[in-house]
């Protein structure tokens, strides 16, 4: 197993930018939308390549979908997780593994992507789940690198990936008012301690009423 570097120019490329120049049995991934400024990079490593904030998003708390126009932005409140689309879609041959990792930039600033996998014969844009796992709320804009992808090798045998790509549904479910889903995403402290006291008080009262009843039914059988 062997990290692949990502080479777009030369007589044998590992990267191809248009589905005319990509074979599922050859030996490049396909890149579309790429970034070719990132490959150009003589100060960055060539083995992996940042993925960006593509046109959607949506995030674990809301039920739909929300685009993300040109020069917009998205909020990331503390404890809170988005589903980004990637700007750039891919399809890997046969012979390609992908990996998906955090980048350490964002990483010091509390945000954080799992690790993940891309299957070969993937063909599609990816979602990518970040969180904010800091204390402090957070923005990314529209084509930002946040996550990055690098690929393997894969032995012969190999089974591709034969489903549609992955796509940024809507969560089944009721959904909030907008002005209710903010109020709690601002005062989701407050509104835990609030909860943590009512159910304390229910528990005492719980006990209280079994007490008064334990006492009568002692009562009643004492007289």
């Amino acid at each position: 197993m062997s990290v692949i570097p990502l080479i777009a120019d030369g007589l044998n490329p590992t990267v191809v930018q248009t589905q005319q120049n990509f074979k599922v049995d050859g030996h490049a991934v396909l890149i579309g939308n790429l970034d070719l400024a990132q490959l150009d990079d003589e100060a960055n490593s060539n083995v992996s390549y940042d993925f960006r904030v593509g046109d959607k998003y949506r995030s674990h708390r809301e039920r739909d979908p929300k685009e993300i126009p040109d020069g917009g932005v998205i909020t990331l409140h503390p404890g809170s997780a988005l589903i980004i689309q990637t700007e750039e879609y891919v399809h890997l041959p046969r012979h390609m593994f992908g990996i998906i990792a955090p980048k350490v930039s964002l990483l010091q600033q509390g945000l954080s992507t799992t690790f993940s996998k891309v299957d070969p014969g993937y063909n599609g844009h990816l979602l990518i789940t970040l969180f904010n796992l800091g204390q402090t709320t957070r923005t990314l804009r529209r084509g930002q690198s946040f996550c990055a992808f690098s690929v393997i090798n894969v032995s012969g045998g190999a089974r591709p990936y034969n489903q549609e790509a992955k796509q940024l549904q809507a969560r089944v479910g009721q959904k909030l008012p907008e002005w209710i889903r903010e109020w709690l995403e601002a005062n989701h402290v407050g509104v835990m301690v609030v909860l943590i006291v009512v159910t304390f008080l229910l528990i005492v009262a719980t006990l209280l009423l079994t007490a008064a009843h334990l006492i009568t039914l002692i009562s009643t059988r004492q007289l």
